[in-house]
């Protein structure tokens, strides 16, 4: 697991708690702890399948609910102050094979201070967030991420698991194979890169923006606000974006050998007589904002809502 940089404002409780839970028998094992924390420490939580449910309430401290299968290995709890370590070690694979998926999974529910640092990694486990507002990390194979709050920032990594932005953020780094992902809400700056995961963003407000895609779809549903800078690209996958009639931007379209469509502007151009390579560039209102959309064989659509 990495470690992120403490902070520390309050002085240090110098508090070491362990918990081991083992989770024998045939039933599951429910575990509840509640252990110190500052108001903008950090919370790292690793474990492979199940549920983590982040929730933040008004408290300098953090309390862990777990429901453990009998194969989920043992809850291991460190910590205090400024920074808390909760982690589901894995059992042996000795007896695994007779175990049912649901006998290897844990499920938590971690409440933690408003602006506390959150680092999750994962295989396989279902992620959500909701109420804080610091920093988040989050790191899954194929576990799903869901945050209902506007983080400061967040950085989130997945191959397969699908990516689900309610409410925006400060600034967002995004990495996917091939999860869907969604944002909404809005966010001061935004990357976004995929390989063949679809990419739906439905903003009102996006100040710095570049999305990037191998082979999966970009759709941007946008109202690009003054002094915008946004940029979107795709190498085969098609590329999809909508504005309001009255949208006030600077507009530069490009494709190699896709089409590019648009009820804006003059019709694209060939950039060579010979060559299958197109352009669209002009003006729309008084060009606040910058947009900027690129593809190589995808099919490029700008329309208006």
């Amino acid at each position: 697991m990495r470690r992120s940089e403490m902070r520390r404002s309050i002085p240090t409780l110098s508090l070491l708690l362990v918990l081991l839970v083992p989770g024998h028998g045939g039933a599951q094992t429910e575990v509840e702890r509640t252990v110190p924390l500052a108001s903008d420490g950090s919370v790292e939580i690793e474990t492979i399948a199940g549920s983590i449910t982040v929730t933040a309430w008004p408290r300098d401290e953090v309390r862990i609910s777990a429901t453990l299968g009998r194969g989920a290995g043992e809850l291991e709890i460190e910590g205090g102050g400024d920074a808390v370590s909760i982690e589901v070690s894995p059992r042996s694979r000795r007896g695994r094979d007779s175990w049912h998926a649901g006998d290897r999974e844990a499920h938590l529910q971690v409440r933690v201070p408003e602006g506390a640092r959150i680092d999750i990694e994962t295989i396989s486990a279902e992620v959500a967030l909701s109420g804080t507002t610091g920093e988040a990390a989050v790191t899954t194979v194929s576990g799903s991420l869901r945050v209902e709050s506007r983080l400061r920032r967040l950085e989130a990594e997945t191959v397969s698991g699908e990516i689900d932005l309610v409410e925006g953020a400060g600034r967002v780094e995004i990495e996917t194979v091939s999860g869907p992902v969604t944002l909404r809400g809005g966010y001061d700056e935004l990357e976004v890169e995929t390989v063949n995961g679809g990419v739906d963003l439905q903003s009102r407000a996006v100040q710095r923006g570049a999305l990037e895609s191998v082979s999966g779809s970009l759709r941007l549903d946008l109202w690009p606000a003054p002094g915008a800078d946004l940029e979107a690209s795709s190498h085969s996958g098609s590329l999809e974006v909508v504005v309001p009639r009255d949208v006030s931007a600077h507009f530069s379209a490009s494709t190699f050998s896709g089409r590019i469509r648009s009820d804006l502007g003059p019709r694209p151009r060939r950039t060579s007589r010979y060559g299958s390579e197109k352009e669209l560039e002009f003006t729309a209102g008084d060009g606040d904002a910058t947009v900027r959309l690129e593809t190589f064989s995808g099919d490029l659509r700008l329309r208006v809502r």
